[in-house]
């Protein structure tokens, strides 16, 4: 059927909504819900003994919404009216007879409808909350920045308030019967019980009475989202306005084309503040619908209730939408100062009038100044002069105030009231003194960007002058967060780069974000601009009024630190020793040490800001004039600031040459003779095959969305240029191209004809030809020959050569730092492309890193604190050249969005690294687990899903469709898997008493269930690529043959331990598949590892399922020698063998 709406259009469906809300109110998904509240009504039953044993587990394992044929439920539905008896009709011909008699025992039709509808907009809430919590967090990093947008940010902090109240309060389990009495149940309890019973099934909350006909929780639901419409359309409003040609205040972020007229080449229209405007007045209707529904008859609506079918997916799609396009827009607004400044001068001050006034009426009344200043504004308007110049021309307004009064008076930067103190106070943060201007009374004023217009309602806009408040919400130097400890950021907020404050034991960002607020890291920093610093060591060095702090007075700070008597230790312990000396407390040592360097930290603290190291690292250029990093250690901040003093004393004007920068770098005995090269390049080049460069781009396209390490069109260009000239080519861009080559012919035979899985015939000849470069690039650390050398990377672990691939990636570390990729972008000056493939060559690396270091169990190459580099932007190949960079327009995907998920995954496999698997700092493991699987959570939610679907196009409404995850979701599900596990299985050495041990043990079984089902799927197509895929998903980092194996373990070690993961029968069949995948993915398996390994599984299974074999098994039997292993692994297999019984606890009755 065509689309018919804004919202479900091709044209217009990613302007008005998002895919995911679509898919959320789908008509598939609104009959999935109806099915879940068919079988959570059974399993509620059952639970209770209404109906028979088994019968939910019957109804779920028969019943889905991709058996249903549509065309005879439309057909039915149209007859009947309702769409749950044509459901209930279909679902009793997918069960045996004996149980299609308990579907839908004791419920009426609007109780399922209902339930599906609560399901959904449970579902929408969560959706909405995540965007709402978005916004919000840009508006706080706004707020934060620039001084401003208070009132939208406390609008929206409300809001988040509201929709917790509204899930506590609205989200409510349907289930009455007939007339909502629920008699078909009977007269005893038994009906209230399954209620209670549905409504803890489905994460409901219980009503207390049937609500057929009180319908107050749909409307508050609906009508939340009109009041959350309403705010963005003042937002959106006001930003419309500040953008107008006349304005020209704000713009939204650019892409080209977006708001482009088909006639006016200058148009720019804000395109989503007016769509956003459009939504306010969209999401009125549907609050007005829906209060319309409210008024039914009886015990059962009859039309009413019909208008909610309507409202509620039009409200949630609209909501979305607006939240979607409100995101992008604020997070991107491009804001010209310039203008604002012009606007508020083009007032001439008049707007200010009051501030004369009130300071006027300190001498004549408030009357008689406002009749003045009134006069004085008249004969501005009148004669188009400043407000300053007519009061200047009154002996009334002279005789008591001076011409630079008047000048401070009609400055509206100086008239700012209590704004600052205000958002202060919305952030959270702590306040110091304050003037009559709302500035703080000492330092340095500087101008700090504000939208005026937006502002405590300031009209017209008004640019506010703060004293040292940098967009980190600091003051004076000093940290105002008002979070758990005064003065720190958490690790959460520190890792995202943004401000961390809020009330309480917890900041405002981990209570939003719902996950655990942890600060392990005390920081001791000043966060004043960077500038302010240059400005401040720039005007002592002229004043010559720098402190010079002696070894003698060093010496007294640390004697009044430390001496009880002094006033300032009272006081000091008044104010700051609570907070540092109590965390002291807790330590063991019997040094004193640590306590007397934090006094006499404090004690500096109280005389002024603690200096702050300023040095840093900037790119020089080595002896093949590459750009290089250079770190501080290595002086050159120093020799810049020894040629800045040269030049201030005007002792030598001109700049140091560059070589003495890069002194440590260059090669004085010189470069040795080298062979020529072009004769190799050449013979390698004659071995490409013909459609080198079809593989080619197959293969970019294949690992853009995991790995996107190189450019698409650069690298083909790149290619032609090495075919056509091979002779004057460089040597990485032909390392390149074999790496390239050996990953796209994998799994092809090439001329091999021997009978055995073809995976490694052809591409080991392109990689033993790259892997000759190697040695020869060692020497030349570039971009490309980086790109190289984890192109290389991603071979080796496919090729199962994993050591390799481990040290080759301590080279490409370490030449990912030489080149500087682990900064800021900010820091150096590229090219839009050369800027796009830094940052992502850098994360690939950076990925690369934290995955083998989990697969090896070895210490990270790479430190957070050592890294600063931003993320890559969404852009795909097209989109970005060496000229410019095209954003993609909301709600569209761009190739890089799995891999960036994957980064993100990669940061969370690292901290468990550090926090978990150290060889110190072993203690508090429950509060770190804790913490790591929040992450987890929070990155599990944004993991995309894309999928394959193989219904046609045009009958995929009607047809059941088979929807398998594409290669990289499927890779980043494996990973999410093996996560999990790392995250948990360090408490699985807890005592079995302790809480922790239980929740990890249970998750990791889960993650190793899901895992085992995963490469399952995988193996069981026969269909090349998509066996292709399973194959190279168990060999890539973080996964492996051994975290397949382990996971099968896993199983059997939970049942062990008294905590099966699942039934008997189907923790039998997973441990089984395990085994069966194993032997799929052995491949050659020259040495039989991976058959001995399925082998133990086999024979383990046999021995916890079956109660047959009682006995230990014979070792000699065995088609292995358990003695042939490490001696570690044999003690560990004759444990589980029940050989020498240690440490396991098998329960009784498994025959073990």
């Amino acid at each position: 059927m065509s689309a018919a709406t804004v919202f479900d259009s091709t044209l217009f469906g990613n302007i008005f909504g998002i895919e995911e809300a679509r898919q959320a109110f789908s008509e598939r998904s609104y009959v999935a819900n109806l099915i879940k509240a068919e079988c959570a009504l059974a399993e509620a039953e059952e639970a209770e003994g209404i109906v028979p044993s088994g019968t939910a587990t019957v109804l779920r394992e028969h019943c889905d919404v991709s058996k249903i044929d549509w065309q005879l439920l439309a057909a039915r539905t149209e007859i009947v009216g309702y769409p749950v008896l044509p459901l209930v009709e279909q679902m009793s011909k997918w069960v045996p007879e004996e149980t299609s008699g308990y579907i839908h025992w004791g419920a009426t039709t609007q109780d399922i409808m209902d339930l599906a509808s609560v399901l959904q907009m449970k579902h929408g809430l969560e959706i909405v909350e995540r965007l709402l919590r978005k916004v919000t967090s840009t508006l706080e990093n706004m707020s934060a920045a620039y001084r401003d947008c208070a009132v939208w940010l406390a609008g929206f902090r409300r809001h988040v308030k509201r929709l917790e109240q509204i899930k506590e309060s609205c989200l409510l389990v349907q289930f009455g019967g007939a007339a909502g009495t629920l008699a078909s149940l009977g007269t005893s309890d038994s009906g209230i019980r399954v209620r209670k019973r549905l409504a803890t099934i489905l994460e409901l909350q219980d009503p207390v009475i049937t609500w057929h006909v009180a319908r107050d929780t749909v409307a508050e639901i609906i009508n939340y989202l009109a009041l959350v419409g309403g705010s963005l359309g003042k937002i959106a409003l006001d930003l419309i306005v500040m953008s107008s040609n006349e304005l020209n205040e704000v713009a939204e972020p650019y892409v080209p084309h977006r708001g482009a007229s088909s006639t006016m080449p200058q148009k720019r229209n804000p395109i989503s503040s007016e769509v956003i405007l459009a939504q306010s007045k969209i999401l009125r209707a549907q609050a007005g619908l829906v209060l319309d529904g409210m008024v039914s008859d009886f015990e059962r609506a009859s039309g009413p209730w019909h208008l909610e079918w309507a409202a509620i997916p039009t409200a949630f799609i609209s909501i979305v939408g607006s939240l979607h396009q409100a995101e992008f827009a604020l997070s991107g607004l491009q804001v010209n100062k310039d203008a604002m400044l012009a606007n508020l001068k083009s007032t001439r001050g008049l707007i200010v009038a009051e501030a004369v006034m009130m300071d006027l009426a300190k001498y004549t009344g408030r009357q008689e100044a406002h009749e003045i200043v009134y006069k004085a504004c008249v004969e501005a308007h009148e004669n188009s002069i400043s407000l300053q110049e007519a009061l200047e021309k009154s002996s009334q307004v002279t005789a008591h105030l001076a011409s630079t009064d008047l000048s401070k008076l009609c400055d509206p930067t100086k008239y700012l009231g209590c704004c600052q103190l205000m958002l202060d106070e919305l952030l959270g943060q702590k306040t110091v003194q304050v003037n009559g201007n709302g500035n703080a009374t000492n330092g340095t004023h500087y101008l700090v960007l504000t939208f005026g217009r937006l502002a405590l309602h300031l009209t017209p806009p008004v640019f506010i002058y703060t004293d040292d408040v940098d967009g980190a919400g600091s003051m004076n130097g000093q940290e105002t967060p008002g979070g758990a400890q005064s003065g720190q950021v958490c690790d959460r907020c520190r890792r995202r780069k943004i401000r961390c404050y809020g009330d309480g034991e917890k900041c405002t960002p981990c209570t939003v974000g719902g996950v655990a607020c942890v600060v392990s890291t005390k920081l001791k920093r000043n966060r004043k601009r960077k500038s302010y610093y240059e400005n401040e060591v720039v005007d002592e060095r002229r004043s010559g009024s720098a402190p010079v702090r002696t070894p003698d007075s060093a010496a007294g700070v640390v004697d009044s630190a430390l001496n009880p008597t002094e006033p300032s230790q009272s006081r000091m312990v008044g104010q700051s020793q609570s907070s540092v000396l109590v965390s002291k407390a807790s330590d063991r040592s019997t040094s004193t040490w640590p306590r007397r360097a934090d006094l006499v930290s404090i004690a500096r603290s109280r005389q002024g800001p603690e200096p702050v190291i300023g040095h840093m690292g900037r790119l020089v250029s080595n002896d093949d004039q590459i750009a290089m990093f250079a770190g501080s250690s290595t002086g050159v901040h120093f020799i810049s600031q020894a040629e800045q003093q040269l030049q201030m004393l005007r002792i030598h004007t001109d700049t140091f040459p560059s070589s003495v920068y890069s002194l440590y770098l260059h090669n004085i005995w010189g470069n040795p003779p080298k062979d020529s090269e072009a004769h190799l390049i050449g013979a390698m080049v004659a071995q490409f095959p013909r459609n080198a460069a079809d593989i080619l781009e197959a293969t970019i396209d294949r690992w853009t969305p995991l790995y996107p390490i190189v450019h698409k069109h650069s690298t083909l260009e790149a290619f032609h240029r090495l075919r056509d000239d091979p002779e004057n080519c460089d040597l990485s861009i032909l390392h390149q191209v074999l790496g390239l080559l050996a990953l796209g012919t994998l799994g092809l035979p090439g001329t091999c004809t021997q009978a055995h899985e073809h995976f490694l015939c052809l591409s080991e000849k392109y990689y033993h030809m790259s892997a000759t470069l190697t040695s020869k690039l060692h020497e030349r650390p570039s971009l490309p020959t980086l790109q190289g050398l984890e192109i290389a990377q991603i071979y080796l672990q496919l090729s199962s050569r994993y050591s390799v691939a481990s040290q080759l990636g301590g080279m490409a570390t370490r030449m990912a730092q030489n080149l500087g990729l682990h900064r800021h972008s900010q820091r150096f000056k590229f090219d839009p492309l050369e800027t796009e493939l830094r940052r992502r060559v850098w994360w690939c690396q950076y990925s690369l890193d934290a995955f083998s270091s989990a697969y090896h169990g070895m210490p990270r190459l790479i430190r957070d604190q050592d890294v600063d580099a931003d993320l890559p932007s969404r852009v795909d190949h097209d989109q970005v050249s060496r000229e410019s960079v095209a954003f993609p327009l909301p709600g569209e995907r761009s190739q890089v969005d799995t891999a960036l998920c994957m980064f993100k995954l990669a940061v969370i496999v690292g901290e468990a690294l550090e926090k978990l698997y150290t060889t110190t700092r072993r203690r508090g493991g429950v509060a770190k687990i804790t913490q790591l699987q929040a992450e987890l959570t929070m990155w599990e939610r944004m993991l995309a899903t894309e999928k394959l679907t193989d219904a046609d196009d045009d009958g995929g409404d009607l047809l059941p469709a088979v929807n398998i995850d594409t290669f990289e979701v499927a890779f980043l599900r494996a990973a999410f898997c093996n996560a999990t596990v790392h995250i948990h299985r360090p408490a699985l050495a807890f005592t079995t008493s302790d809480p922790q041990f239980s929740v990890s043990l249970i998750a990791c079984g889960r993650a190793s269930a899901e895992l085992i089902r995963l490469f399952a799927i995988g193996i069981g197509d026969e269909t090349t690529p998509r066996r292709l895929d399973a194959v190279t998903i168990a060999h890539l980092y973080p996964n492996g043959m051994h975290m397949l194996w382990q996971a099968g373990l896993t199983i059997l070690f939970a049942r062990w331990k008294g905590q099966p993961i699942t039934t008997d029968e189907e923790d039998e069949d997973l441990v089984r598949t395990c085994a069966t995948t194993l032997r799929h993915l052995r491949a050659d398996d020259a040495n039989g590892y991976i058959t001995q390994c399925a082998d133990v599984l086999d024979m383990l299974q046999t021995k916890t399922f079956s109660s047959k074999e009682a006995q230990p098994p014979v070792l000699d039997q065995l088609q292995w020698n358990v003695w042939d292993w490490p001696m570690a692994s044999a003690l560990e297999l004759a444990n589980t063998l029940d050989a020498m019984p240690l440490d396991l606890q098998f329960e009784p009755g498994l025959g073990l």
